[in-house]
């Protein structure tokens, strides 16, 4: 397999709005926690940000199924607080915004939230539901020619049996056959001298 893992991203029409509808649901995210637990969380969302709109749509999607969230793992006041109550009624790793709130006003505040991110789910939801469909018909399409792109041409070292007794390969480029080559390539010359 080749060091890139032979992924092949497939840009479709519908990726660039559920891009925009990302950063809507990011927009509900609530850090809180220690100080390292609020920057992976920020780095995770810094990183999402920085994305090609297909990559942010394969990962929407994903989110979308992992329960609706905007990100994966702990740190997410909104999400976790689903799970357990108790870190509304806490407030030293509560968002200074939040520790000025009582513990009503919180869980106000978070019921809201929920409720906008669960419209932007269902936005996401239906837009990632378009985009299967698309790339089961025109995606395959797509996939093929990126995988005939990638592909060396006939008569280059990567497509050419190594000797004449080996039997020819498939012509897609790996790191493993690359540094296989080279050191055929030094043995025969050290062989020669």
């Amino acid at each position: 397999m080749a060091q890139t893992g032979n992924v092949i991203v497939i840009e479709t029409p519908f990726d660039k709005e559920i891009a925009e509808e990302t950063a809507k649901l990011n927009a509900t995210v609530i850090m809180y926690g220690d100080a390292s637990q609020q920057e992976a969380v920020d780095g995770k969302l810094r990183l999402q940000k920085g994305m090609s709109f297909a990559r942010n749509a394969a990962r929407a999607l994903f989110n979308n199924k992992a329960e609706g969230r905007a990100v994966q793992g702990r740190g997410d006041l909104l999400f976790d607080a689903r799970e357990d109550k108790s870190l509304l009624e806490r407030t030293d790793e509560l968002p200074e915004e939040l520790q000025k709130m009582t513990v009503e006003e919180r869980e106000k505040f978070v019921k809201e939230k929920q409720a906008e991110r669960d419209a932007i789910n269902k936005k996401i939801g239906e837009l990632s539901a378009k985009r299967t469909e698309w790339l089961k018909t025109e995606g395959e399409k797509k996939r093929l020619e990126a995988v005939a792109a990638t592909r060396p041409m006939a008569d280059t070292p990567l497509a050419r049996p190594t000797s004449p007794a080996a039997p020819a390969v498939d012509a897609e480029p790996s790191f493993d056959r690359s540094v296989s080559e080279i050191i055929q390539r030094q043995s025969s010359k050290v062989a020669g001298e």
